[in-house]
């Protein structure tokens, strides 16, 4: 595992000042991963705050851990390590809102919204299409070859 930079920098909305935010780890061992607490960080007057670290990569080449606010909740956090801006919603009862189900925090929504293709072969409708065509000819050769026999 490669050792990389990280900065997170972390906005509540709305904001409130006096939340510790603790930066907390998985880090990976072989098949099993631990959890490793990082440095920690008070949330200013604007809801904001500050962590520096280094994390370790996984394999895969990601950074994956959380950060802890306490009585607020938690937000999980997956990139590839470096300067990460993040902002966590709060609720009416002041919790964390859990976030938009993205693959990567560092990707826009949009970016994953859009499917991966891995094969590039033909899309689903033009397999459902030509099976379609197969049945279809080898239906009627099968019919007028029988009516030939006769």
């Amino acid at each position: 595992m490669s050792l990389l930079p990280i900065v997170l920098l972390l906005c509540l909305f709305p904001a409130q000042p006096g939340v510790l935010v603790q930066w907390v780890e998985y880090r990976k061992q072989g098949q099993v991963w631990e959890m490793y607490a990082g440095p920690s960080c008070w949330t200013d007057e604007q809801g904001q705050c500050r962590i520096e670290a280094r994390a370790y990569a996984w394999p895969d080449g990601l950074v994956r851990g959380y950060l802890d606010l306490g009585a607020l909740g938690v937000r999980p956090l997956i990139w590839p390590g470096g300067e990460l801006r993040v902002s966590a919603q709060l609720n009416e009862a002041g919790r964390v809102v859990s976030a938009l189900e993205t693959k990567y925090d560092h990707l826009p929504i949009a970016a994953e919204a859009a499917p991966v293709t891995k094969n590039g072969g033909a899309p689903g409708w033009v397999r459902w299409l030509s099976l379609l065509a197969g049945v279809f000819f080898l239906s009627f050769g099968f019919a007028a070859g029988w009516g030939r026999r006769r």
